[in-house]
Formats: structure tokens, sequence, C-alpha cells
């Protein structure tokens, strides 16, 4: 198996990706935000979530998944799912990464 491509991206934690409409999502379980990446010849940062309004201080994300219009997460202390309408949140601009390989 050979490594095509290596990409740092920001974050301490990340835990999943998702794939969808041309966009890298990918979730970071430390700093508790969602970032989106154009998928052209490099993932370019387009934006970031900060999923923290939603949490409790001591909330750590533990997984989630895009459904539509919708963003689902789930945390431990204490386990929850949350259901955000990606119509009503506010992207931040995303920090630029750099490819390493």
């Amino acid at each position: 198996l050979a490594l095509a491509k290596q990409y740092t991206l920001p974050g301490l934690g990340i835990l999943g990706l998702h794939v969808a409409e041309g966009k890298l999502w990918a979730a970071d379980a430390v700093t508790r935000k969602i970032y989106r990446y154009s998928m052209d010849i490099l993932p370019v940062p387009l934006d970031v979530l900060d999923l923290s309004p939603w949490l409790l201080p001591n909330s750590r994300v533990t997984g989630f998944v895009v459904d539509g219009p919708s963003l689902l997460f789930i945390t431990d202390r204490p386990a929850q799912l949350h259901k955000v309408d990606l119509q009503r949140v506010v992207w931040t601009s995303a920090p630029k990464g750099r490819q390493d390989r």
C-alpha cells in the first residue's frame, strides 16, 4: 500500500470524516469544532463550525454525521445526541492548512 498524499489538518483530535458534494468535513474532539474543506487537487480550508455553544463544559464530541440539512453529533459526559439545522448556523473562516507531502 503506497501513500499518495498526506495533509496536515487543524485541530488536535480528529475523530471522523465525512465527504459530500465535493467537501471534506473533519470533526475535532479536542477543539469541539467541525472543519470543512473543498476537495480539488489539495484540500482547501473553507470554514469552521464551533460546536461549543451546544455542549456542556466537560462534554466531548465522539461522532458526527451530516444528514441533508442537519448535522447530528453525539457526545459523552453526558451521552447525548444533538441535531443542528445547518441552514441556521454561523460558520467562520478556516485557518489555512498546508500540504505536507
